[in-house]
């Protein structure tokens, strides 16, 4: 039986060579970010941005293993998975915790940091009992019946609260100070590791941050400013700036400044270079499986598989899908082979371009697919994407246009656009001769495709991509575009 997979396969990680099946070319990333959070000693916050779907997640996991092989200790949180806690406070101290056992510090070290983590738990456990609301008893003293109170006793209430909360700050203020002390020691105990002389920093990288809750996010965001800001502590956040914006405005209303509430708590941003799709693309058939079960239909001819491998690839560089949606259609395409008898025919270069049509375009995919439009509206839609002239003038653009024109669902506009083709063929003195001759190529294809008893191409590809969109995961709604979309040069 095929390998099938509706999700591809983990990206395995080698310990000697993390960027041993680095599809996006991200090596380079992470020399430069490795060098540069090893030089640094004072506290500080890294953000890697990057759209939601590019990637960050896999990046990560290799850098981290990178960081480990060059002596950096390292600890990774995912923020997402843990925002089920209250508190980003224990989350992020109870993941410290984890460190002694990950980093296999050892012997005396080890004995050190457990020591000194206790201590740190500790004082941690007052500030979490400090954060905790006061009771409205204890607000008022004992004073719960407002209708019987003078203005003797309110305004001594006032005196005590007062006083109360003068005495809370500054055992606050304390209390932090020696957290923040405690965490210093404990920082220095992992870094020694490797080098007493010169101790590397301790990186700590919390991934998937902007999708969590935006209470929790925030939180944790303010935590690590006001409280783990220490000396040797380098803090490492995966984030997708927009989405995070979101969570900011979420919690503080529309008109907050995200971005300047944001650069409080980050020192500096890099942004991970674009990947080349269409090379990512390539390497899924193989993750997905999708070569053994395209090679078991090579025996039928009217199985456009060659079709298929040539395509995808082509159309997710043109409409610069994000990874996480190149994905998706994977996914859905899986469906769509499994789900089709073996001989039923495909139209495989129509197939594909309807399914990333939806993605990029749903309403124009819409309204061809039910006929509200021909071929020539897709075909403007395509060349005014950046890359789009020249994916057209090739052979494979050809293959498309003739799939578009044979795929016109009303017969007597299907004929129009054909006998527009015809005319321009056979006329080449009124004609440039470049166009003459691609409009004869694009005719013979066109009449090659028109085979029975599929006379509703269309209809039958429609069914079966609806079809495959009722399997996808709740996530695929965030699916999106490394960058927009851009007008090609006129």
């Amino acid at each position: 039986m095929d390998d099938l997979r509706f999700k591809p396969r983990p990206l395995e990680i080698p310990e000697d060579d993390p960027f041993k099946w680095d599809l996006l070319t991200r090596k380079d990333s992470a020399e430069i970010l490795t060098a540069f959070v090893g030089s640094l000693a004072e506290p500080f916050v890294l953000a890697i941005d990057s759209p939601w779907g590019t990637g960050k997640t896999t990046f990560l996991r290799m850098w981290l293993q990178y960081m480990k092989n060059q002596g950096l200790p390292c600890l990774y949180y995912n923020a997402w998975e843990n925002d089920f806690s209250e508190s980003p406070l224990v989350s992020l101290i109870g993941e410290l915790g984890s460190g002694i056992e990950s980093l296999r510090l050892g012997g005396e070290q080890e004995k050190t940091a457990q020591k000194v983590f206790e201590k740190t738990k500790k004082v941690g456990a007052v500030l979490l009992k400090a954060a905790l609301p006061t009771a409205v008893k204890l607000a008022t003293a004992g004073l719960l019946d407002f209708s019987t109170a003078t203005e003797t006793d309110l305004s001594k209430l006032a005196e005590d609260f007062a006083k109360r909360q003068i005495e809370k700050y500054q055992t606050d203020k304390k209390t932090i100070r020696s957290f923040r002390e405690k965490l210093t020691e404990l920082v220095k105990a992992f870094a020694e590791k490797e080098s007493v002389i010169h101790p590397k920093p301790l990186v700590f990288v919390v991934d998937e941050l902007d999708r969590c809750r935006p209470t929790y996010a925030v939180e944790l965001l303010e935590k690590i400013k006001h409280l783990f800001s220490v000396d040797g502590l380098v803090f490492v956040l995966a984030i997708d700036r927009q989405q995070l914006g979101k969570s900011v405005e979420a919690l503080y209303g529309i008109g907050m400044d995200a971005d300047g509430y944001l650069r409080r708590f980050i020192d500096l941003e890099y942004r991970l270079p674009e990947a080349d799709q269409e090379e990512f693309a390539k390497a899924q058939f193989s993750r997905f499986g999708l070569d053994s079960l395209l090679n078991s239909k090579v025996g039928d001819s009217r199985y456009d598989t060659a079709d298929i491998r040539e395509a995808l690839p082509k159309c997710f560089k043109l409409f610069r899908f994000s990874l996480r949606t190149q994905e998706q259609c994977f996914t859905q395409l899986l469906i769509i082979l499994r789900t089709t008898p073996r001989g039923d025919l495909l139209f495989g270069l129509l197939l594909v371009m309807l399914l990333c049509l939806r993605s990029a375009k749903r309403e124009l995919y819409q309204d061809y697919c039910s006929g509200n439009v021909n071929s020539d509206e897709v075909l403007k839609y395509l060349r005014s994407i950046r890359g789009g002239l020249q994916l057209l003038d090739s052979q494979l653009g050809t293959g498309f246009e003739a799939h578009l024109v044979m795929g016109i669902r009303d017969e007597k506009s299907r004929q129009s656009v054909i006998t527009r083709y015809q005319t321009a063929a056979k006329n080449p003195e009124t004609t440039k001769p470049a166009e003459a001759a691609r409009a004869k190529i694009i005719l013979d294809k066109v009449l090659s495709l028109r085979v029975q008893p599929y006379s509703d191409v269309i209809g039958y590809l429609y069914k079966k991509i609806e079809m495959a969109h009722h399997f996808i995961e709740p996530e695929a709604s965030r699916s999106s575009f490394l960058s927009p979309l851009q007008s090609a040069d006129m």
